[in-house]
């Protein structure tokens, strides 16, 4: 969803090979949530967070000529604070002594993957970045695995195999010697 969103926005261009790693990465999501995804209330959410992402990972790469990642990632943080604060403020629990180091760590991770997301999508093209987004799909089978020791099921492997399929396509695209031929190199600056 980055990449079309930050076509549409920035004005950018899909390479052939961009748009079918997409394609390939999405498809891959799908193949995993076939026939588990009723449409309800919390899908329809589901798909507009996923605009909503593009549309904030391409503000990303609009700032990257003026601003340097720590001031996005503040800012960014200190946006999601003031959204969340009055229902914290509403129903919160106040944590206790082993609940707020567990906090702090997610704070301190979540802190460290914002960075790094918004420095890559400094240098990379947005197209290339956010097909790796997937990824974490392809994560979550080997956390269930490794800390629940369940076996997906097939179409889940299926689904992820797209995903990494998506994913190989999109580092071969970026690469000089792609493998389809190309008119031209622009990219989502």
């Amino acid at each position: 969803m980055r990449g079309l969103v930050a076509t549409a926005v920035l004005g950018g261009r899909l390479e052939r090979l961009q748009l079918l790693a997409i394609i390939a990465g999405f498809s891959g999501i799908v193949v995993i949530r076939s026939g588990r995804v009723p449409l309800t209330v919390p899908a329809v959410l589901a798909v507009v967070s996923a605009v909503l992402s593009g549309a904030a990972y391409t503000t990303l790469r609009a700032f990257r000529r003026s601003d340097r990642s720590l001031i996005v990632v503040f800012w960014f943080s200190a946006a999601i604070t003031l959204v969340f604060l009055p229902a914290v403020i509403a129903g919160g629990v106040l944590p206790g002594p082993l609940d707020l180091l567990f906090l702090f760590g997610i704070g301190i991770a979540g802190a460290a993957g914002q960075l790094f997301m918004t420095r890559a999508y400094r240098y990379a093209p947005g197209g290339e970045a956010a097909i790796y987004g997937y990824l974490s799909v392809v994560f979550s089978v080997v956390w269930q695995v490794v800390l629940f020791g369940s076996v997906p099921e097939t179409v889940v492997l299926a689904g992820a195999g797209l995903v990494l399929l998506g994913g190989w396509l999109n580092y071969i695209g970026g690469r000089n010697g792609s493998i389809l031929p190309r008119t031209d190199r622009h990219h989502l600056y």
